[in-house]
């Protein structure tokens, strides 16, 4: 899957992009199709640098930048997309994610069959993080590990 991005001049818009294979045993490259899937329903604002990773069958994705660096750019959301539905659901965390405070460039972990989320590093306009955060998707509680 592909999401987001950035373009020259502007940051692209969320999509998802999926990989339809012709065998599960052996593809040959040439038989590998890229397909645009828009999502119904409310979307992640476009965003790059983010943080994202598998849960289950589904994508959770955190943060990013929106590039403007005139504004507070650095977004601080959890968005976990659906990828049998084909739609996108924000997770709201009571006392907001991470601190407060947006982050761009980290890395987002889960373990597989875990409820448990990880989240280290990234940065902000005016610092960077060496902080593990623990997100509990079951429970929707954030601490620091």
């Amino acid at each position: 899957m592909v999401l987001g991005g950035r373009g020259l001049t502007a940051v692209a818009a969320i999509a998802i992009a999926v990989i339809a294979a012709v065998s599960t045993l052996a593809v040959p490259v040439s038989a590998l199709v890229w397909d645009f899937s828009p999502s119904d329903g409310p979307n992640p604002q476009p965003r790059f640098q983010y943080a994202w990773t598998d849960y289950h069958s589904d994508i959770i994705l955190y943060g990013g930048t929106t590039g403007n660096l005139r504004t507070d750019s650095e977004l601080n959301d959890l968005w976990r997309y659906h990828t049998l539905t084909n739609l996108w659901e924000s997770i709201p965390v009571p006392g907001l994610k991470p601190d407060g405070i947006g982050r761009y460039g980290a890395t987002l972990s889960c373990a597989p069959g875990s409820e448990l989320l990880y989240l280290f590093g990234g940065s902000s306009t005016d610092d960077a993080f060496n902080q593990l955060w623990e997100f509990n998707m079951q429970l929707l509680r954030v601490r620091m590990a």
